[in-house]
């Protein structure tokens, strides 16, 4: 079944919900259509659904959106076109409108996480392991190191089509090392790093 995507379908969809969509916003969310996940950008969103900026690419025609307060919404994509997104809630979100623009202070600060099982390779020190990201954000990543003694906090990564990586080493627990990164990745760079697990 094709989407609704030409230029008279999204105007007639846009028409048809503009009494409703008028509160404009900025945040990140986690956009899940099918196995996949990626990051999105919330651009503006009603009771009856949003409109959201993609950076990869969104092969499906349901989606859960996951808010940073950590409600899912379950969605329909109704128009497409290049980047932008349109999307209709399965029903009405009042409560999830109020989280978005009013969330407690965490689910205000914490950016969506994606979830990965992506082979790397890091260097720490003078010690260079194979390791897996378990988890990534603009701002660091879960990554498991089985062998690695974390000696001194600087820690460089290598990612798909990115290069080096700098990083810092934050908490470890186990086996498991979380980071920041020097440089946010822009989500343009984590879609390719998410693409580069699925190939």
């Amino acid at each position: 079944m094709n989407s609704v995507n030409t230029a008279t379908d999204i105007m007639t969809v846009t028409e048809r919900r503009s009494s409703a969509r008028h509160l404009n916003v900025l945040q990140t969310a986690l956009l899940e259509v099918a196995d996949h996940q990626q990051l999105c950008l919330v651009l503006n969103i009603s009771q009856r659904g949003m409109k959201v900026r993609i950076f990869g690419a969104l092969r499906g025609d349901h989606a859960t959106v996951r808010l940073r307060g950590g409600e899912a919404l379950v969605a329909k994509v109704v128009w497409k076109d290049a980047e932008l997104v349109g999307l209709e809630f399965a029903q009405d979100c009042f409560d999830s409108l109020s989280l978005l623009t009013t969330g407690g202070q965490e689910g205000l600060t914490r950016t969506p996480r994606l979830d990965l099982d992506l082979r790397i390779v890091v260097r720490c020190g003078a010690q260079i392991r194979a390791g897996r990201i378990r988890n990534i954000s603009p701002a660091g990543a879960r990554i498991e190191l089985p062998r690695l003694q974390v000696s001194h906090p600087d820690l460089h990564l290598r990612l798909p089509g990115l290069g080096l990586i700098d990083a810092q080493v934050r908490w470890t627990k186990g086996s498991d090392v979380g980071v920041s990164f020097n440089r946010s990745l822009l989500f343009k760079e984590l879609a390719q790093v998410v693409a580069s697990s699925h190939a």
